[in-house]
């Protein structure tokens, strides 16, 4: 997560134009101007079709886990995890159905093409900005926390495969409450400081047009460098591979031990029959921090891989940042079909709902 691409509006014809004039002297204006179009187009498409549709369906979904956990019980600290989880990616899935961003960044005339506002009231205007900031700070404190809980959920699975006789009293719902709880709020101070970097301003251009619109707010240009250091160096760190570490490493040893003890029974003609977490849950559970790590890992590696790309600030490098959130945005959206496919408990209930529903409206 970057908190730095809410705080800096650029004109993308003009960045990459500029780009063009230093590295290829040689090349026609109308060339410039077509390849600029092109990104441009590139841009509206994956925000304007492709990000909203992964957004409307991955809220889909996740409502549809909330009816199947509550469907479920919440007294289960499996299933307290993943509410947690479920809230986190339905807030970090509000940015791309937010029409509000969308007709902020979209929906302008080629006077105001350069500005992020809305070309209306000045009390209207404001208004909305203070609507999309709640909004985009909603974003990226789910964003942030969906970060941490894969953590959780590796951690729960651990206790439950090597400490299946103790697994009960260690993990409870209390604690899983406090676990879910902590990793929120842990993340919940950042992720408000990031709307106050935006500043409303009103103005009216010379051409009689009016608009609100945002801009790097005082705080940020004045303490720049301190909190792309923190963003850069600390939390994206604390948000990319970290918890991709803990939760790879943790899913090889999951995967280890449980491979371990399938064989050790397979071995003992006349093993004593105990009470173990079930396979399934554990399966389920793997699954979702798998696919976790392998999508943020592969947002973090895409993110080093560019870094030129970054420091020439090219149009390129806003079309890859666009790319990347939408692998994010997929992965919080899948988690539901995850639950329905490898869970029978979760297929059931879902099953029975649209059943029910169905005899209902029969």
């Amino acid at each position: 997560m970057n908190i730095g691409n809410l705080t800096i509006t650029k004109n993308i014809t003009e960045s990459w134009t500029a780009v063009f004039n230093m590295t290829m002297n040689t090349v026609t204006d109308k060339t410039k101007t077509e390849v600029s179009r092109n990104d441009d187009y590139r841009l509206r498409i994956i925000l304007l079709y492709v990000q909203p549709i992964v957004g409307i369906l991955g809220m889909v979904a996740n409502i549809l886990t909330f009816a199947m956990l509550i469907k479920s019980g919440l007294k289960k600290p499996s299933n307290i995890i993943i509410f947690g989880l479920t809230l986190a990616d339905c807030f970090l899935l509000i940015t791309p159905i937010n029409i509000f961003d969308l007709t902020a960044r979209f929906l302008h005339s080629k006077e105001t093409a350069n500005y992020f506002g809305w070309e209306c009231s000045e009390k209207l205007a404001r208004f909305l900005s203070v609507v999309n900031r709640v909004l985009t700070t909603l974003h990226y404190w789910g964003g942030f926390a969906g970060t941490g809980l894969p953590v959780v959920i590796t951690l729960e699975r651990i206790f439950a495969v090597f400490f299946p006789m103790k697994f009960a009293t260690i993990v409870t719902s209390r604690r899983a409450i406090l676990a879910v709880v902590s990793v929120w709020l842990f993340w919940g101070p950042w992720a408000c400081f990031s709307a106050f970097l935006r500043d409303f301003r009103y103005t009216v251009l010379p051409s009689g047009q009016s608009i609100g619109y945002e801009k790097s707010a005082e705080l940020l240009i004045s303490n720049f460098l301190v909190v792309q250091t923190l963003n850069r160096y600390v939390f994206n760190f604390l948000s990319s591979i970290v918890p991709v570490s803990i939760v790879t490493f943790g899913c090889v040893m999951i995967g280890v031990k449980v491979k371990h003890s399938l064989l050790q029974r397979q071995r003992m003609s006349s093993a004593k029959k105990t009470k173990r977490p079930s396979l399934k849950t554990t399966r389920t559970l793997v699954a979702i921090a798998l696919i976790f790590a392998t999508v943020h890992g592969t947002y973090f590696t895409m993110t080093c891989a560019m870094v030129d790309q970054y420091i020439n600030d090219t149009t390129f490098s806003l079309v890859l940042d666009e790319i990347k959130l939408t692998l994010i945005y997929v992965c919080g959206s899948c988690n539901f079909f995850v639950y329905v496919l490898l869970n029978s408990k979760f297929r059931n209930i879902l099953i029975g709902m649209f059943q029910k529903t169905h005899s209902e409206l029969a």
